[in-house]
């Protein structure tokens, strides 16, 4: 086989994250995102990871083992484990370490290891590479626990990683790793669209796309958009979860419309029909000030204008192409987008022609594999390209 790129972590199709009640949305997109343009150069890929279940009782006891191809250059390996509380991460650790084998007997050695974050499995996985095979390992740190703990357990395995990839800004600033890379993330360019607000609809839809946990900022989204008095406008609310204050809201009130969570071809057809995309994620809950909230790319992708609030993991270049609101509260969202629902034509053009320059720069999938790559190259000698 082709020299190949271990990957700890595991991508699934579309109805697998539908109808998973653990599986991230989020990581899935940004780890397929990430994988598409390096196989596209002909390196291939072989993913180890697991199905995400929600622990026993809420969840299945037992998940089976799976092989399957995502791509013609992407195989992967799904683990069996007990889904127990005290026993699920030991087990993972010690299922990795089969599948390994069987992995290495088969394929060889990889050229690297890449992890999507330090979960215990993946850097138990990734040492032992390191230690007997000098393998170098490369961590993705895409989120934070929220336990003093766990956090602790992660630091350690942070500094354990030959290099890391960062989707945090502040996270990437405050690392002590030598060999470091901010990516938070990319677009397709099949999705640089053109603005298709349905002209026919006499509301201006303000949309959120996402989780409808506290992490989201859903709630304060809602209370914000409570305090505008104006009758010409609809907040809609699509994404996974339950929130039982999006269900009291989209009971009660006529112009709050809970959408449920879409598919892809749904989603794209609500976002063409946005006039405003809203990102309310608030810093002050725990692990937000860690992570980066990539929704922010599908956002952008559609060209319209984004207000946002500014937690720590947002690099300042995005204050080019974001509407930042002066602080997290209800009543500063809601001013920040009665500001931008006053915008005249040529502020929009403005707005738009600002993120295609911003995107087309270096936010693509392609041009960030690309800095990936040099980066490779220059920190570990090792070429990304097949």
């Amino acid at each position: 086989m082709k020299p190949y790129i271990l990957w700890l972590g595991a991508i699934f199709n579309e109805k697998q994250v539908l109808t998973s009640q653990a599986i991230s949305p989020a990581a899935n997109n940004w780890q397929s995102g990430l994988m598409k343009p390096i196989v596209d150069k002909g390196c291939p890929i072989i993913t180890l990871g697991h199905k995400p279940e929600p622990i026993w009782p809420k969840g299945q006891i037992k998940m089976n083992y799976q092989e399957y191809n995502f791509d013609s250059l992407i195989t992967g390996y799904l683990a069996e484990y007990f889904n127990i509380p005290f026993i699920r991460t030991k087990n993972l650790i010690s299922r990795y370490e089969s599948l390994l084998k069987k992995i290495l007997e088969t394929n060889g050695n990889p050229k690297c290891v890449i992890s999507y974050n330090p979960y215990p499995q993946n850097a138990e996985t990734a040492i032992k590479l390191q230690k007997e095979l000098q393998i170098p390992w490369i961590c993705i740190i895409a989120d934070m626990p929220t336990t003093l703990s766990d956090i602790s357990k992660h630091n350690k395995y942070i500094s354990r990683c030959d290099g890391g990839i960062f989707l945090s800004w502040d996270m990437y600033k405050k690392s002590k790793n030598d060999k470091k890379i901010h990516l938070d993330g990319g677009i397709s360019n099949m999705h640089i669209q053109p603005n298709t607000v349905n002209k026919n609809n006499p509301k201006h839809i303000i949309l959120y796309a996402g989780s409808l946990t506290k992490w989201g900022g859903v709630n304060s989204l809602i209370e914000a958009f409570k305090l505008i008095k104006r009758e010409d406008i609809e907040l809609w609310i699509c994404g996974p979860g339950k929130n039982s204050l999006v269900e009291s809201e989209n009971s009660a009130k006529k112009n709050i419309k809970y959408l449920g969570f879409l598919t892809k071809s749904k989603l794209d057809e609500t976002y063409k029909k946005a006039s405003i995309f809203v990102n309310p994620r608030p810093s002050s809950v725990i692990g937000n000030e860690y992570n980066f909230p990539s929704k922010l790319f599908e956002y952008l992708s559609y060209l319209k204008p984004i207000v946002s609030t500014k937690t720590p993991g947002i690099s300042p270049e995005y204050e080019k192409v974001l509407l930042l609101s002066e602080d997290e509260s209800p009543s500063a969202i809601s001013e920040k987008i009665v500001e931008v629902l006053e915008w005249d034509e040529i502020k929009k053009s403005t707005q738009k022609t600002n993120t295609i320059e911003f995107l087309s720069k270096n936010k693509t999938w392609e041009s960030q594999v690309n800095r990936l790559s040099d980066w490779f190259s220059k920190e570990f000698s090792l070429n990304l390209h097949g």
